[in-house]
């Protein structure tokens, strides 16, 4: 295969040559690239490698690159962006943060399964260390299925946009203690 000068132009010109000679000639190095830099298995590194020529391909038809010498770096600068959005969606399933929904669904709803009893009690605890008001507040909330104009209301605050904006502070207060 002859490189061009110009790898954008060439994509444009000869689209499905091009994407077939990049795919070709990085495949390989570029899985172990993913591979040795990362505790990715094989069809992970696949699957950003396949990613990251799409996004070059994109970004050539898009015009948004209009020269590129050198596509193979290109390609790995993608991928390491591609590898380290992969990396941060792990870490964050990985990490049980509390939330509205898992209040909702563990707590509330008596979801008491032997896999999720010690998060109920670790959140149950986090909520009764809080005190008042945000005990109140979270437990009118999700146990009594209060309304925010309602709880505005009880506690006497200003108006819903209160109770809503203290709600989240409680949640974020929960959210250290709990983590």
């Amino acid at each position: 295969m002859k490189t061009p000068i110009n790898w954008a132009q060439y994509i444009v010109e000869n689209e499905n040559q091009a994407i077939s000679d990049i795919y070709s000639e990085h495949r390989s190095s570029f899985i172990g690239w993913v591979k040795n830099n990362s505790n990715c298995d094989e069809d992970t590194a696949l699957d950003i490698f396949q990613v990251s020529i799409v996004i070059l391909y994109e970004n050539v038809i898009k015009g948004k690159v209009t020269e590129l010498e050198n596509v193979g770096s290109y390609l790995f600068r993608i991928g390491k962006n591609k590898l380290l959005e992969h990396y941060r969606i792990i870490k964050k399933s990985q990490h049980q943060e509390i939330d509205e929904n898992v209040l909702l669904t563990k707590v509330l709803n008596g979801d008491s399964t032997n896999d999720n009893v010690e998060l109920i009690e670790k959140i149950m605890s986090a909520v009764a260390s809080l005190g008042h008001p945000c005990k109140t507040l979270l437990e009118n909330f999700y146990f009594k299925n209060m309304s925010l104009e309602e709880i505005a209301t009880e506690m006497n605050y200003k108006n819903s946009d209160t109770a809503k904006t203290k709600k989240f502070k409680c949640i974020q207060r929960l959210r250290k203690l709990y983590s």
